[in-house]
């Protein structure tokens, strides 16, 4: 379990208002997420499965992160959604060979381009931005240090809710398949062959549900197959989708949807 102290010290810049959601605890079941949420003067958290919760004065932090923008109510969340870090690097060639590796491993310098990774050297983390007609939903940031004491994945978002990845194709609308995995990585990979979604989890928000809806009728959900909660979240998953059309899993591979090679990718979705 990692102290919730040094997880807030190693966030990135936060405005008064900003939300993020951080693994905390792995230890029995259930949803392990820390919420964490920058007030004015410091940062409130709660730990949906320890059920750990309090607040953190800013005063009481030093390092990155701990920065005072009580300026929140001046701009708007819908038009104005959290800001990617300043110092994010676009061009792999500069990025430190860890970071290039980890991102190298699942995806292709054009679709790097495209769906704008970067490199923070400050937070010595890869930056996932999400946009959606050309709006700033979010971003994470990935852990590629074996010293870095942070989350593997942290997720910044004005609202959570809004915060998914859909796309299509090159070149096509749509496909008559949308793949539904966990991850963006997961999602790029697919989208070679299919239309995929990207949950960043494992949970099916409303506005997603809605989404999915309107542009397909039939699913396949691929989630990392790594222990039986995931497992049980893929069920409920296609419960719900059932309702609205054609819906199947994909079990057994034994590894993500974004390790897999195209070949493989293309047996499982086509």
């Amino acid at each position: 379990m990692t102290d919730i102290y040094t997880i807030i010290k190693g966030l990135p810049p936060m405005s008064d208002g900003d939300q993020v959601n951080v693994h905390h605890c792995k230890e029995g079941r259930g949803n392990d997420r820390l919420y964490i949420k920058r007030t004015t003067d410091g940062y409130i958290y709660n730990c949906f499965h320890c059920g750990q919760s309090g607040g953190v004065r800013a005063s009481s932090l030093e390092g990155p992160g701990i920065r005072v923008r009580p300026d929140r109510a001046a701009r708007s969340p819908a038009s104005s959604p959290t800001s990617i870090p300043r110092d994010g690097e676009g061009d792999v060639g500069r990025w430190p060979p860890q970071a290039r590796g980890w991102v190298g491993r699942y995806l292709n310098a054009g679709e790097v381009n495209e769906y704008g990774l970067l490199y923070s050297p400050r937070l010595r983390r890869v930056i996932l931005p999400v946009h959606r007609g050309g709006t700033l939903l979010g971003y994470q940031t990935r852990r590629i240090y074996d010293d870095d004491e942070g989350p593997k994945y942290a997720t910044y978002t004005v609202n959570p809710s809004l915060f998914y990845l859909h796309t299509h194709p090159v070149g096509v609308d749509a496909t008559p398949v949308c793949v539904v995995v966990e991850d963006m990585l997961s999602a790029i990979k697919c989208r070679r062959f299919v239309s995929s979604a990207a949950l960043f989890g494992v949970s099916l928000k409303d506005t997603l549900l809605g989404e999915m809806v309107r542009q397909h009728s039939k699913w396949l959900i691929f989630l990392d197959d790594d222990n039986l909660q995931v497992k049980a979240a893929a069920r409920k998953l296609k419960k719900r989708l059932d309702i609205f059309g054609e819906c199947g899993i994909i079990e057994g591979v034994g590894k993500d949807p974004k390790g897999c090679t195209d070949d493989e990718l293309r047996r499982l979705l086509t």
